[in-house]
């Protein structure tokens, strides 16, 4: 969980509106949920999948776990896995501000299971 919330700290601080700095916010809120998933998986005794897919993740959280977002948030975040650090997708301001909006919910559900 420790490097979930060093990862969520490095996109709390990446608020300026370049494009490295926005692009850099999505990956690191979406590490840091992808993080305290596969933390609470591990804690509950069961190793973790080797993926960046969230929803694969969601799925093997242990029973009465949520992570706190709807589906379609999970799936959302999931796909800044790749386009926030490889694709030609133009992201804005408004999506960093969703994704960490998400991990923050993430995180809070995580840390709450653990």
């Amino acid at each position: 969980m420790s490097h979930a919330e060093s990862d969520m700290i490095t996109a709390e601080k990446l608020c300026d509106d370049t494009v490295s700095d926005i692009r850099a916010r999505i990956f690191h809120s979406q590490q840091a949920a992808e993080k305290a998933m596969k933390a609470v998986i591990a804690a509950s005794g069961r190793r973790p999948e080797w993926t960046h897919n969230l929803t694969v993740l969601e799925d093997d959280l242990p029973d009465g776990c949520s992570t706190g977002v709807s589906s379609e948030d999970i799936a959302t975040l999931t796909g800044y896995e790749t386009t926030s650090r490889y694709g030609n997708v133009v992201l804005k301001k408004e999506d960093a501000d969703a994704a960490l909006d998400i991990a923050r919910t993430v995180m809070g559900s995580m840390r709450s299971s653990l």
